[in-house]
């Protein structure tokens, strides 16, 4: 079972697909399940959430839920204490072969904050005893669900963002967010100059009062010293930037 008092490993298992499985070379077993929605969103009025988990194999699952405070630090996401904010049940879930199971998140302490408060739900495989005959690679499946808290009055994200030239001739990009509210960043273009651009993927949260960064690296031909335009999608929608604070090695 998972350690319920402090976590300070960083949760790099941020998933944003709607299943996870696994497949490893050679004998391996694993779990495969689902859940919807993909993140909670709570307010003093909506102080409940609720998620199906699905088991899309043909044996049952035990799962461990656990709600932890998240955090950006140095450009990653920290888990770093188990919250007493907010209650799920059941804790330990057990999901038959082929079946749903129901799991609710409640809101059980309101605190007068003006900013959006955020947290993780993290959903752990508990492994099941293996035969004496069993050899192979038993691989236990985590999913980490975003928990947004809305304050009383309406808050939005602002996003200023930056551009460095790095020395090695890579371009770190930079999104720091000055509003009160996340915004998940889906993907976005680099758009230059002279007409070239560069798709940048992974999708990020970027949290109140947080930044963070993504590093491409453009063609040699690029003026480091151009402006650029960042080109966008976003949770909230569509978005479009100018950024003419380049900084150049």
């Amino acid at each position: 079972m998972m350690n319920a008092t402090v976590l300070t490993k960083k949760l790099l298992w941020w998933l944003c697909a709607g299943v996870i499985s696994i497949a490893v070379a050679g004998n391996a077993t694993a779990g495969t399940f689902s859940i919807s929605p993909l993140r909670i969103e709570l307010d003093r009025k909506h102080n409940i959430g609720v998620l199906t988990l699905h088991n899309e194999e043909d044996a049952p699952l035990l799962i461990q839920a656990q709600i932890v405070d998240w955090s950006q630090d140095n450009n990653e996401d920290i888990a770093r204490v188990v919250s007493k904010d907010l209650l799920v049940t059941p804790t330990v879930i057990q999901v038959a072969p082929n079946s749903d199971q129901i799991v609710r998140v409640a809101l059980r302490h309101v605190e007068n904050s003006e900013s959006e408060l955020h947290y993780r739900l993290i959903l752990s495989e508990v492994p099941q005893p293996k035969s004496e005959k069993f050899t192979g690679l038993s691989v236990a499946l985590r999913m980490s669900i975003p928990i947004f808290i809305a304050p009383a009055n309406k808050v939005q994200p602002d996003l200023v963002w930056n551009a460095k030239w790095q020395t090695d001739g890579s371009l770190k990009i930079e999104a720091f967010n000055q509003g009160k509210a996340h915004l998940q960043v889906t993907d976005f273009e680099i758009l230059f100059a002279d007409a070239d651009k560069l798709h940048v993927n992974p999708a990020r949260y970027v949290l109140p009062g947080s930044h963070v960064s993504w590093v491409v690296k453009p063609v040699a031909s690029i003026d480091h010293h151009a402006a650029l335009t960042i080109h966008g999608f976003s949770d909230q929608g569509e978005f479009r930037v100018a950024v003419s604070n380049v900084d150049a090695q």
